[in-house]
Formats: C-alpha cells, structure tokens, sequence
C-alpha cells in the first residue's frame, strides 16, 4: 500500500519550468524507487489489477442502474469501457500467431454459454413467478441467446421481459467473431495504429451521426483498444496518463454539474478511459484489494445480467437501506447462480472426459 502511494505521489510531484513545459519533480524518469515498482509489473500484476478494476466497475454499473439519470453515468461509461478493454487486451496476449479460430470460438462461446443457458433459466421462474408479460412472445428469443442488443439497436420494440442491459453481451459475442479480423491488423504495429485511429475516428461520427443513448460507440472503441494494446503496448510515462486522468475528470465534472454543459462529455471520456486503463497496466493496485475483491471475481457475468430485474424498493424514504438490500440480494443471486453454473460445467467437462461404453 505504501509502496503504491509512494508511486502515485512521485507520478503527481510535477513542476512547471520556465518555458511552460511539464516535468516531474522527483525525475521520473531516473527515479529508483519508481523504476523498481514499475519493473516488478508483470502480467499477473495486470491482470490483478484489472480484476479488481472489473468488481469495482460492476459496483458502479449496478448503482448508475439503480439510480438513473445523475452524474454516475460517467463512471457507469468509464467502467463498462474497462470491461471491453480488458476483454481485448488479454483475448489479443492470449491468441496470437497460429491459433485456431475454432477452438477460439468454442472456448469462448461454451464458457459464456453454460453461463448464459443457467442465467435465463433463473430469470424463466423468476417471470413466471412475477406473472410477466410477454414472456413467449419472439423477442424473447434472440434475447435467449444474447442477441436482444440488436433489437435496442435497430430500435425494434422487446415485448420480452428477457434483454435488460443485453447490449453489452451482444456486444461481447460480436468481438469474438470479429476477433480474427482485429488480430491479422494486430500483426504490424504501423496497420494497427492506422487502424486504431481510423476506428476513432469512425466511432466517433457514428457517435453524433446516429446517437444509440448509451456507450455503444466508445465500447466499442474499448474491445478495439484493448486488442490493440494487447500487442502493441503504448509506451508513455504513467505521470502523463495520471494528469490526462485527473484533468479530464475533473473538466468534464465541472462542466456538467457547474455549468450543465455536456457537448464536450464524449471527447473527455475517451481521454479518462483511455488514461484509466493504462494506469491500469501500469501501476500495480495495493494487494489489499485483490483479496477484498477476489470473492466477487466470478460473479461478474451474473451480476450484470441480473441485477436489474432485482431492484429493492421498499419506501423512497429509505433508499440506502434499499440499495443496500438490492447489493444484498443480487450477489447472493449471483453467488448461487456461479455455483450452479460451475457444477454444470463440471459436469459437461467430466461427461466429456469419460470413456464411451
């Protein structure tokens, strides 16, 4: 812990010279103490880091959900943007040259399949039980298969009570049947780069030309990103991500809650996602925190799916005790949910394995 906030403080020691130019006061670059902290990151370090990154975030998703339309958006976009990085980002380390697209795919779509198949059987009883209403209508199709973002997207009316939020999975599973495509641009660092920008770029007409209401068009540019990073690392200082972090937070807060201003809101999230995440892969999180949050690591999926459809609300008057019930109640759902989920997997991987008779 220590060591970590001696890193950040060396990082946010700066100095203006003379000339208007930004330099770090403890000479960054030849510091011993940040060298040593920086060469001790490996991929177990990001990949602690981005775990615990991910059970904030999904924290952050559930309250931005449960308390709509307020200033927690902000960090609702900045933390679904984590979850696309990541997703690129460690899909890009791990299938490089000469893997399958086969096997690729079905890893990937088994493992969020058993998940998936167990996680609309939970919501079946928990509709029939609510009496909801169009439960057997078509919608509730695509949305059985993680497909229901389309239908937000192509703004056809979900009679389903299924797709809540689905966008985001849909949103997953396109990644991975588009990966191929991502890694043979990865391959060459001047294509990936040209092809980066030029997605930003498009990203960011769509962005404006065709408005979606939520975080479509940056999430994207989070999985694309993060597949980019993956092989093609940026090698820029932390201290300057650090003030590209904070600067931007703290510009887009006070334009939105001082001045109502919000025409600039998407500009500035590109730059705090892109800053926060490369944090991320750079400064190692205290390892308190990888134990706090290891317990919720496999409940993110869940989580996710679920939350919304078990909102406490028992007196506006009480809406700490409300959401405190609400955390409760999904985790708990979530926890149950995962285990099952693995028993099932288990079950599949060890029917598999055994010798036909």
């Amino acid at each position: 812990m220590a060591r970590f906030l001696g890193t950040l403080r060396a990082c946010l020691t700066i100095i203006i010279s003379a000339n208007g130019q930004v330099v770090c006061a403890s000479s960054y670059l030849f510091d011993s103490q940040m060298s040593e902290v920086l060469s001790l990151m490996n991929s177990r370090d990001v990949s602690r880091n981005f775990s615990v990154a991910k059970v904030l975030a999904i924290f952050i998703v559930v309250a931005g959900h449960y308390f709509p339309d307020n200033i927690l958006w902000l960090p609702v976009t900045v933390g679904l943007f984590i979850f696309a990085f990541s997703s690129g980002f460690f899909t890009s380390t791990k299938y490089s040259y000469g893997y399958s697209n086969f096997d690729f795919w079905w890893a990937k779509l088994s493992r969020l399949g058993i998940g998936l198949c167990v996680i609309n059987l939970f919501l079946f009883l928990l509709f029939l039980y609510q009496d909801r209403s169009g439960l057997f209508s078509w919608q509730t199709l695509p949305n059985l298969f993680g497909l229901g973002g389309f239908l937000t997207w192509f703004q056809i009316p979900n009679d389903s009570p299924y797709g809540a939020g689905l966008w985001f999975f849909t949103l997953l599973l396109l990644f991975y049947v588009f990966y191929p495509v991502l890694e043979y641009f990865n391959r060459k660092r001047g294509i990936a780069s040209a092809y980066v920008f030029f997605s930003l770029g498009a990203l960011s007409f769509l962005h404006y030309a065709i408005p979606m209401g939520h975080a479509l068009w940056l999430t994207i540019f989070g999985f694309i990103f993060g597949a980019y990073s993956g092989r093609n690392k940026l090698s820029i200082p932390p201290i300057y991500w650090v003030v590209l972090m904070v600067g931007a937070m703290t510009v887009m807060l006070f334009l939105n809650i001082t001045w109502k201003v919000n025409s600039y809101n998407y500009f500035l999230l590109i730059i705090w996602c892109c800053s926060t995440v490369y944090l991320l892969l750079e400064l190692r999180m205290p390892e308190i925190l990888g134990k706090l949050t290891l317990p919720f690591n496999g409940l993110l999926l869940e989580v996710y799916l679920i939350h919304t459809y078990l909102f406490v609300k028992i007196s506006n008057q009480h809406w700490v005790v409300n959401f405190l019930l609400t955390i409760g109640l999904v985790f708990v759902a979530a926890f149950i949910l995962s285990q099952v989920r693995d028993r099932v997997s288990l079950l599949l991987h060890s029917c598999r394995l055994s010798p036909s008779k």
